[in-house]
């Protein structure tokens, strides 16, 4: 297998800003002559964004530049006119993200943070989605004085975390400069996700280690409901994602030189036989997709807590890169056995995956050329064990289970059941209205981000057969 396809089985704090408004009216500062004006600080999202940053002025000028490894960046604002509108993006866990933040000409030679909680702050001023903001934003909204009372906000709603996480009181969301360590405030947003729906304008703000969440109405200016205090302190689950960092580090310094031995690895896992991963066992795994010689100078970092399970076991989105510089995602479990995390795999007893697709289709390429956009959700089948002749889904967007059905052999050949019984034999899904006769087909206007689709597998009679697995749906096309 390529890693490609192993990338699918494998899976300070002190306050540096002021809330002074009294240049509110975003005056340029005097400055010497041929003085460089500049703006840093940290792009991150539970681990550092691996991408660019985008600056928009008020007249319409841009600049870009590279995000350094640590999540740094630094960007030379020197003749244009402030406000400023930024732009982060790229990937963080091997999965996309776009953030945003904003500052005035109050913060020039300062820092700006660009987090989700920056994208936050900026967002409920627009009242809609940052990213969409940023396309066309409407400037006379970036004030010191708006900008500090959405952060101050934003703030008083994430107080038990922040406290929780023994964060200075006079910590400043967009202004503090910190380190992308999962340490201080990086480790709020570890135990913090933010998962913002452009098609309703609302956000959810979810403590994943707790499972608790409040919804933001970035519409509303008298939104504040508060996160609930934490149940099961944050600090320990940071420290956790620490070691599990460190344990990927060693994984990743094994297969540096070259494809590491079976023993070398066996420490990395789980030693209680629990061990599963699309399917496969323990031994199969580490002999048939670790040691492909595709896998020589993978890389595995950037781990996120996309839940905790319990004490001794939390779920985790990794990045996976290759030494040709692609970047993919996927989960795992880790398990601590002692005081040691060890890898369980997904648990999933089918490789399967769901994602969206943007299609393009040219008709007519030469005379008369007619190009059509379409959206579809594909959800690809690897391997399945024998007994597996049907996978039902349910999810977002599913006005009733859908069935995939295997048409040949264990890798190839699953197509989705019509409602005459026929087989549409591919693995998109069309969008209601668009799809051919009898398919079945998604709506995606029920469909949010980070929505989650259930698979059970069924027998050549329809009954369930091995358990029930989730796969996330990170964004609809």
């Amino acid at each position: 297998l390529t890693l490609a396809v192993l990338c699918g089985t494998i899976m300070g704090l002190t306050a540096c800003g002021s809330d002074d408004d009294s240049n509110s009216n975003n005056t340029p500062p005097v400055t010497q002559p041929n003085e460089k004006q500049l703006i840093s600080g940290t792009a991150a999202a539970g681990a550092p964004i691996v991408g660019q940053v985008t600056v928009k002025d008020a007249v319409g000028q841009q600049k870009t530049v590279d995000i350094e490894i640590d999540g740094k960046y630094t960007i030379d604002v020197t003749g244009m006119t402030a406000p400023f509108i930024f732009h982060a993006y790229g990937k963080v866990g091997g999965r996309d993200v776009n953030l945003v933040s904003a500052a005035t000409s109050d913060d020039v030679n300062k820092t700006i943070n660009i987090t989700p909680f920056t994208d936050l702050i900026v967002a409920n001023i627009a009242g809609q989605a940052a990213v969409k903001y940023f396309e066309n934003p409407q400037f006379e909204k970036l004030t010191t004085e708006d900008l500090n009372l959405a952060k101050t906000t934003l703030t008083q709603r994430l107080l038990p975390i922040l406290k929780d996480l023994n964060i200075a009181d006079g910590f400043d969301l967009l202004r503090s400069a910190f380190k992308a360590d999962h340490t201080g405030f990086d480790a709020v947003m570890d135990a913090v996700r933010v998962s913002v729906d452009e098609n309703t304008n609302k956000a959810l703000i979810k403590d994943v280690i707790n499972q608790t969440q409040i919804e933001d109405d970035l519409a509303s200016k008298t939104d504040n409901t508060i996160l609930p205090d934490p149940v099961v302190p944050l600090a320990g689950a940071t420290s956790d994602l620490q070691a599990i960092s460190q344990q990927l580090t060693a994984f990743s310094a094994l297969f540096s030189q070259g494809l590491p031995s079976v023993a070398s690895l066996r420490p990395l896992f789980v030693s209680d036989g629990s061990f599963l991963q699309e399917g496969q066992d323990l031994e199969t795994f580490l002999e048939v997709e670790l040691l492909d010689p595709e896998n020589k100078g993978i890389v595995l970092s950037s781990p996120v807590i996309l839940k905790r399970i319990s004490d001794t076991e939390l779920n985790i989105r990794l990045q996976i890169s290759g030494p040709d510089g692609w970047i993919e995602s996927d989960e795992w479990i880790f398990k601590k056995e002692g005081s040691i995390w060890k890898i369980k795999g997904n648990q999933s007893p089918v490789e399967q995956d769901i994602e969206s697709v943007n299609v393009r289709t040219m008709a007519g390429m030469y005379n008369n050329s007619e190009t059509l956009y379409a959206r579809k959700l594909e959800s690809w089948v690897g391997y399945a064990p024998n007994n597996v002749a049907y996978i039902q889904i349910t999810g977002p967007g599913l006005a009733s289970p859908v069935l995939m059905v295997r048409q040949s052999d264990n890798w190839v050949g699953w197509g989705f059941v019509k409602s005459n019984n026929t087989i549409d034999p591919t693995t998109w899904l069309s969008e209601c209205g668009q799809q051919i006769q009898f398919s079945p087909c998604v709506d995606f206007s029920k469909v949010g981000n980070d929505a989650i689709y259930t698979f059970q597998p069924l027998n050549i009679n329809k009954e369930k057969v091995l358990t029930s697995y989730t796969k996330n749906l990170e964004r609809p096309p």
